[in-house]
């Protein structure tokens, strides 16, 4: 009975698979890697913090600048380097654990999903609706070079740092000239705006802290207007033909569950990401199977609404914010 039911659950997550597939990922929620235009400069000291690092320091990507120690525990080398072959989970995801758009907030998430994540992305089951984009890559490298021992330190050691508040979801029809940029976006210094249309926009709220791998900087996602109240809508799961509600899984507040993880308070292009893969198919291990279902039809407008409602969202008031101007 049970073998029967995982084959037709597998059965319709193919075809919705083949229907999700036929919508490609949109554009605007991949940044380039590096744009023509001047970047500002790139901070060697920050606020509360008593190190100088240098260039070469900040770019190093198998040992992490720690700006800030008293925010976390002693970390496993796993995390903070050196380690080897392997970059350091610090680099990309923060020692903190507080993630970048262009990545994932690992703080709080459960352990054995964590070590699920990496592995899958190793067997090539957890994917990208766009396969050139450079933090997937590295996040692939990452998976493949790192061993058991340094992956369950790792998961470990983030899944007991409380989470964090990711930023402010800002409804807005007209928004700065965003310069796509190191996998994320930044406004055009000459102060134009345009609109925004059918879009998600996320940009830290101070490029040069951004490129310095700052924990504590916070971001500024722009949506549709209306977008917040239409994500609700769709994950009460009482839109006509819409996803089932979201609360089934990811908990009635959405901060998670024992099956699902947290959603509330996490980057709104991160989740974006993530809809798009399960509806593309390019998350497509056992995990994933449930997902598809949910995902399949989803429009990217009803991508960018779900985002922005979930990213809207409280994070529970446990564990340190990200402070100064840039708290939220």
């Amino acid at each position: 009975m049970v073998r029967a039911t995982w084959i037709r659950a597998i059965t319709i997550s193919a075809a919705l698979l083949l229907a999700g597939a036929t919508q490609p990922p949109p554009a605007w929620l991949y940044p380039p890697r590096s744009s023509t235009v001047p970047r500002p400069p790139v901070p060697h000291a920050l606020a509360g913090s008593t190190l100088h690092p240098t260039d070469d320091e900040l770019e190093t990507m198998t040992a992490v600048v720690d700006w800030y120690p008293g925010d976390h525990p002693a970390a496993p080398a796993a995390v903070m380097g050196p380690t080897g072959k392997a970059n350091a989970c610090g680099y990309c995801h923060m020692p903190n654990g507080a993630g970048r758009p262009e990545n994932a907030s690992l703080a709080g998430l459960d352990a054995a999903y964590i070590r699920r994540s990496v592995h899958a992305y190793a067997s090539g089951t957890r994917e990208s609706s766009e396969p050139t984009f450079l933090a997937f890559k590295l996040m692939r490298l990452t998976a493949l070079a790192a061993d058991d021992t340094a992956i369950d330190a790792a998961a470990q050691y983030f899944s007991r740092l409380p989470r964090h508040a990711f930023g402010r979801v800002v409804e807005s029809a007209a928004i700065p000239v965003p310069i796509g940029d190191a996998m994320v976006y930044r406004p055009d210094p000459s102060g134009k705006r345009e609109a925004l249309g059918d879009r998600l926009i996320e940009m830290p709220d101070d490029f040069g802290r951004f490129e310095a791998r700052d924990s504590h900087l916070g971001y500024t996602a722009y949506v549709p207007p209306g977008a917040i109240a239409q994500g609700a809508t769709l994950a009460s799961g009482m839109a006509a033909a819409g996803p089932p509600a979201c609360t089934a899984c990811h908990g009635g507040d959405y901060n998670g569950t024992a099956i699902a993880p947290p959603l509330a308070g996490r980057s709104p292009t991160y989740l974006a990401r993530q809809l798009i893969n399960y509806r593309s198919g390019a998350r497509h291990g056992d995990q994933a199977v449930a997902m598809h279902a949910v995902a399949a039809h989803l429009t990217d407008h009803d991508v960018i609404a779900l985002a922005a409602f979930m990213a809207s969202r409280p994070v529970p008031r446990a564990g340190l914010p990200r402070t100064g101007a840039d708290q939220r």
